[in-house]
Formats: structure tokens, sequence, C-alpha cells
């Protein structure tokens, strides 16, 4: 367990609480790890409503609408498809007020010559508005999967802020 993401997907549950909001991911090079820290405190399904680990294409494009033509026209780590898979996790579902999207490439393999390893699409998506970040973290496997869950909790901070 890492104590920082542990204290800020704390802090944006306590958010969440004060503005009776509910959050939902969608995860792809994280595999469910931000979904594990925002679920690891007690009354935590008060405020989270549900997740999908979208790692295929196949399952962005039937779990979450994605337009295949995207996928093939940007890749499935990029903004457009990150932001979409934001944007439609909480476009389809009312029970979200607040939608997390990542995609990237974790490595050690996988890289493209304009896509390196630690390459990451953070989307943050409300019901009128859509946020985006793209970083190349820096670390093994492990280390961009974390930094990927510490940006977008300190992306869902910042929406309050």
């Amino acid at each position: 367990m890492n104590k920082i993401l542990s204290e800020l997907s704390l802090n944006v549950l306590d958010i969440l609480c004060l503005k009776k909001l509910k959050i939902g991911t969608v995860e792809s090079c994280t595999g469910g790890m931000l979904a594990q820290y925002l679920t690891m405190h007690p009354g935590s399904s008060e405020f989270y409503s549900y997740s999908f680990i979208t790692y295929s294409n196949e399952s962005k494009i039937n779990l979450l609408n994605i337009n295949k033509n995207l996928i093939e026209e940007f890749g499935a780590v990029s903004e457009q498809v990150a932001c979409k898979m934001a944007e439609n996790l909480v476009k389809f579902n009312n029970d979200i007020d607040i939608a997390i999207g990542i995609s990237g490439i974790a490595g050690p393999g996988g890289s493209l010559p304009n896509k390196p390893v630690g390459l990451v699409h953070h989307a943050l998506a409300t019901k009128s508005n859509i946020r985006h970040k793209k970083i190349i973290h820096k670390g093994d496997r492990e280390t961009i999967r974390e930094l990927s869950v510490k940006t977008a909790l300190l992306m869902t901070l910042n929406e309050f802020n």
C-alpha cells in the first residue's frame, strides 16, 4: 500500500462526501489500482459507484461505446480516447457525477516512436466539463501505475479548488 495514495484517496472521498457526489473510474494501464485506493476506505460505497477495467480495445468499444474509428485514428493511448472513456462513463450513467479515465503505456514494452513507456493520458469528466492531462511518467511499471493514480487523484482534488 502506498501511503500517499491512501491519503489522497481519503481526501477525495471526504470532498465527495461534502459535495454529495459520486465517482466512477475507467482504467486501462492502471488495471483497477485507482478503484482499489478509492474503495479501501470504510464508507467508500456511499461515494464510489463502480469501475471498468478496459484493457483491450474491444472492451473500450463494447463497454464504453468508444467509436472504433477513434481508436484506429488516434490509438487507445491518446487524449481523444481517454477523454471519451471518462465522458461516456459519466454521460451514460446517472449515478456518477465525476468519471476518471486513464489510458497509457506502463511498460516495459508496448512503446511506439511517438508513444514512449510512461505516456499516460488522464481524463476527468463531469456532466458539464472534461479535463485532460498528458504526462510521461518515469520509472518501472509499478511506479508508472502509481504515478498515474496519483495524478488522477490530484486532478479530482483540483476540480474542487
